[in-house]
């Protein structure tokens, strides 16, 4: 009966945590971090049209090996426009987060009886900071439970070995692979976790009442290495496989290929780079503080209880499990980190071990038999010295790299009124957090001393302010990310009409970007979040080599300034997409859509792939300043026409500067006042099939320290009248 209960109350905390995240995800009408979420869009866009779950972006093989997230938001990208579709998908992200509550509560019944103190570690699973994560279309949302279902995978095979159970361990290390590359360290825990549990079980235990029993009973460890490596046969077997094709591809130098797009981070630099011990205490400080220090310190005492002095199977295998992981993966995150991340703190790739702490508390306050004092007050004394390794400052804005750093700006102001309430000026974050860590300590360790309180009472009394403190935090969080100035989400933005370009394509047409080649972070947002609501968009093409806004694979085309073709080095799109202020050239075809915010068009450009005009040194990879051979070539179509070039000119700031048109016999001259804008005509025949230059030169002789004259924007509206050729 109480299973029962326990089964309905996890339900209820998971349709709950659902509703409280949809809540926030169904706000979203931006992106927040580019290109991780167009990324994940375009792999799942591939895979729902290839129907294959080989991640390629722009119709080539990309090494993004956490294909898990994609894989699994693929129909609705398949099924729904983009717009639809981004809304979709957050709600999926809310259900993913929330479904972590299902292999938490799993795996806390394993270890404790008690149903209640495993709701407790289903509902802090979910309120953590790092939900925040669900507002992006980034794999956490899927790696957070395929993490979880992993560790309880572990657990269970050491538990209980058997080969059906080393096969879902497998399995599950596997399908934990592919949610996140990060989590191939899980291929180290998974065998050493095992044969640790097994001899330090045997070794560790409580002595059973024989007489003359030693503790600990160290001539048990061979035989107890030997039970297991004979009841983890199947692991064993294809650990030592793996390990015998790791050292293969180690020695051709290309074990890291195994990570794919990652595999840089195997190969450059040593693994523990200077300051690695430090970086990882400030990894781990800052986890522990979003997590309100109390799951730290009672759930260290509990795992390092556990682990010394046993007392059953499940509870040493837990605790086994959380010696090797939690340490494993802040070396891993701490090392990338310093060697990719310069050095900063991105604590959304180590909250993941989050509910191993809320587990090893939940097991402390209903397990009488770990209560213990001293590993209580050791944990927490180690802690208070170690918080102020880390800087609590008051965030600017919200930041995807580490959410709960959004918190730090409440610390740091609840620090500063404290402080002033005892007459301490500018009291210091980490300096709070230690004193309070201390004092709950000590506290926490006055209850284990009286062994009065039973479980059933220690578990609501200390376990819901711990879900109070993460309700609130995470709450604030998630406000701060989607409302904040500083986050993208806060734009207000209708989605509908963001898929433009889908729409305007007839049915089974891709289309290609051309982007400007300007590199600032406005111009490349732009381009940015064309690609990610128009899933027909399909490639991006560079032409004459001009830097792009894409890390994806790239298609390359030249103009060829004779006769104004783009020639492909591939196969061409017949739809194009570019700006219409592009300064480097526009194409001749029908304009089939427009996107008048953005100032983009798209174009049928056909085979012919046609230019109406193309300019000459005016781009924006030498600012746009005019140099003597500046011109622009206007070409012709089926018939002579006149065609007006129209350019919007301004000078430098610091002084007068002069420029000439000039084609044929006409010429146009002038000057700008310093800082001066002007928009500027001259018309020109073109004849048939040929072309015209005008050329756009400097008048007169800068000063060194001024530049000259630059072109704004370029354009040029074809008359119709019938003209002669000169």
């Amino acid at each position: 009966m109480s299973r029962s209960r326990a089964d309905l109350g996890l339900v209820l905390i998971v349709l709950a945590a659902f509703v409280y995240l949809a809540r926030h995800t169904g706000r979203v009408n931006e992106w927040f971090v580019m290109t991780d979420e167009l990324q994940n869009a375009k792999l799942a866009v591939g895979m729902a049209t290839t129907f294959s779950p080989v991640p390629r972006i722009h119709g080539e093989y990309f090494g993004a090996l956490s294909v898990l997230y994609p894989l699994v938001t693929a129909p609705f990208y398949g099924v729904l426009a983009m717009p639809d579709a981004f809304r979709a998908v957050h709600f999926l992200n809310a259900a993913l987060m929330a479904s972590a509550a299902v292999p938490a509560y799993l795996l806390t019944r394993a270890i404790v009886s008690s149903p209640a103190a495993a709701r407790l570690v289903a509902a802090l699973t979910v309120l953590v900071p790092w939900a925040a994560m669900a507002l992006m279309l980034m794999t956490e949302s899927a790696a957070y439970p395929a993490f979880l279902w992993a560790l309880l995978a572990f657990h269970r095979a050491a538990v209980a070995p058997s080969p059906g159970r080393d096969a879902v361990a497998l399995a599950a290390l596997v399908f934990a692979f592919f949610a996140r590359t990060q989590f191939v360290v899980l291929a180290a825990v998974l065998p050493a976790m095992v044969l640790a549990h097994e001899v330090g079980y045997a070794v560790l235990r409580e002595p059973d009442g024989a007489p003359g029993r030693p503790w600990p009973a160290w001539r048990g460890a061979w035989p107890a290495l030997r039970r297991g490596a004979r009841a983890h046969t199947v692991l064993l077997a294809v650990s030592a496989v793996a390990a015998l094709l790791g050292a293969v591809l180690a020695a051709t130098g290309s074990l890291g290929s195994v990570l794919g797009s990652y595999e840089v981070t195997a190969s450059e630099g040593s693994l523990l780079p200077r300051g690695i011990h430090h970086a990882v205490v400030t990894h781990l400080d800052f986890v522990i503080v979003a997590l309100g220090v109390v799951p730290f310190v009672l759930g260290a005492a509990w795992i390092f209880a556990a682990f010394v002095r046993p007392l059953d199977r499940a509870s040493h295998a837990f605790a086994v499990m959380s010696v090797a992981t939690i340490p494993l993966l802040a070396y891993e995150v701490a090392s990338f980190n310093l060697r990719f991340a310069n050095g900063g703190v991105q604590d959304r790739y180590l909250f993941y071990m989050a509910p191993l702490l809320f587990i090893g508390m939940a097991a402390w306050l209903a397990d009488d038999r770990r209560r213990v004092a001293i590993p209580v007050l050791v944990a927490g004394v180690v802690f208070a010295w170690v918080a102020d390794f880390a800087a609590y400052a008051a965030s600017p804005g919200p930041y995807f790299g580490s959410p709960s750093t959004a918190f730090h700006q409440v610390l740091d102001g609840q620090s500063q009124r404290i402080g002033t309430l005892f007459g301490v000026d500018d009291l210091a974050p980490a300096t709070l957090i230690a004193i309070l860590t201390l004092l709950t300590a000590a506290g926490l360790a006055l209850v284990a001393r009286s062994r009065r309180i039973p479980g059933r009472i220690l578990v609501p009394v200390v376990g819901l302010p711990v879900l109070v403190f993460g309700a609130l935090e995470t709450s604030y969080v998630l406000d701060h990310m989607t409302t904040s100035s500083g986050a993208r989400g806060a734009s207000g933005r209708p989605l509908d009409g963001r898929d433009w370009i889908d729409r305007a394509l007839p049915d089974g047409a891709t289309a290609g970007l051309i982007p400007s080649p300007e590199g600032t972070f406005p111009v490349q947002a732009l381009w940015w979040e064309t690609e990610l609501f128009n899933k027909e968009v399909d490639r991006a093409w560079a032409v004459d080599e001009a830097p792009t806004y894409t890390p994806f694979p790239i298609a390359r085309m030249s103009l060829e300034r004779d006769t104004g073709r783009l020639r492909a080095h591939s196969d061409a799109s017949d739809y194009l997409v570019m700006s219409e202020r592009d300064r480097r050239f526009q194409l001749a075809g029908e304009v089939l859509g427009r996107n008048t915010s953005a100032g983009m068009i798209l174009v049928r450009a056909g085979r012919a792939q046609q230019t109406s005009w193309a300019s000459r040194y005016i781009d924006g990879s030498n600012g746009n300043l005019l140099s003597k051979a500046a011109a622009v070539r206007v070409y012709g179509s089926d018939v002579a026409e006149l065609a007006e070039v129209r350019l919007k000119l301004t000078a430098p700031p610091d002084a007068r500067r002069g420029y000439v048109l000039a084609a044929g016999t006409e010429t146009l001259a002038g000057s700008l006042a310093a800082g001066r804008t002007r928009t500027v005509r001259l018309s020109v025949c073109v004849g048939r099939d040929g072309f015209e230059d005008v050329a756009v030169r400097p008048r007169g002789r800068p000063a060194p320290e001024g530049g000259t004259v630059a072109v704004h924007e370029i354009a040029v509206r074809r008359q119709g009248s019938d003209c002669v050729p000169t």
